[in-house]
C-alpha cells in the first residue's frame, strides 16, 4: 500500500522562505512513497532540490476582491455563529469588527481552500493508498482540512503549529480564528 503525503507550505520549495523545512524533507522522503508539497507560493521560481519522490502543486494564500467581500455570506454559517459563542464565553473577549473580519475571511478561505485541497487529493490519492495530509503552518489550510477530514475520513490530517499561529497576542485582532474546530477536526 503506497504511502502518499500532502504537505501545505507557505512557500517551500519556492522563493526563500521556510530554510528549515529543507532537513526535514529528507526525513519525510525517506518515510512516504511520494510526497505532493504544496504551496502558497504561486510567483517565485523553486530555489530547492527536492527528492525524488517530491512533487509540487501552488495555490495562492490570498483570496481574490470578489472572494473577499463575499466572504459576507459567511455571516449564515452555523461555524460562524458557534465561534462568536466560544469567543464571548471561552475567551472571555467582547466581538469587534476586525475580529468578524478575521472570522468571515477565514471561513471563506477554508471553503475555498477546501475545493482546491479536494482537487489535489483526487488527482494523486487512491482508496489503497495510505495518505496524509500535512499542514506545515495551523492557518486557514489547516481549518480547510480539518472541514475536508469528513470527506475523507480515512486520510489521516494534520498540522504543526509554530509561534504567530499559537499565540492570540502575536496576531492584530489578538485572535486566533476556528482554533476549536481545527483541534477536533484534525487526527493530531
Amino acid at each position: 500500500m503506497p504511502k502518499i503525503l500532502f504537505f501545505f507550505t507557505s512557500s517551500f520549495p519556492f522563493g526563500q522562505g521556510e530554510t528549515f523545512i529543507e532537513n526535514e524533507i529528507l526525513f519525510l522522503a525517506s518515510a512516504f512513497d511520494k510526497i505532493i508539497i504544496v504551496s502558497n507560493d504561486c510567483n517565485s521560481r523553486q530555489t530547492r532540490e527536492l527528492p525524488k519522490n517530491c512533487y509540487t502543486a501552488r495555490f495562492s494564500y490570498e483570496l481574490t476582491f470578489f472572494e473577499t467581500t463575499s466572504s459576507i455570506l459567511r455571516l449564515f454559517s452555523a461555524l460562524f455563529w458557534k465561534e462568536i459563542k466560544i469567543i464571548k464565553s471561552v475567551y472571555k473577549r467582547s466581538i469587534c469588527l476586525l475580529i468578524i473580519k478575521t472570522m468571515l475571511v477565514s471561513l471563506q478561505k477554508g471553503k475555498i481552500f477546501g475545493k482546491r485541497i479536494r482537487k489535489i487529493i483526487k488527482t494523486y490519492y487512491s482508496e489503497s493508498d495510505n495518505s496524509f495530509c500535512y499542514s506545515y503552518w495551523a492557518n486557514d489550510t489547516a481549518f480547510a482540512l480539518s472541514q475536508l477530514k469528513k470527506q475523507f475520513p480515512q486520510i489521516k490530517m494534520i498540522t504543526r503549529a509554530h509561534g504567530w499561529d499559537v499565540y492570540f497576542e502575536a496576531n492584530q485582532a489578538n485572535y486566533l480564528p476556528f482554533r476549536k474546530p481545527i483541534l477536533q477536526g484534525l487526527d493530531r
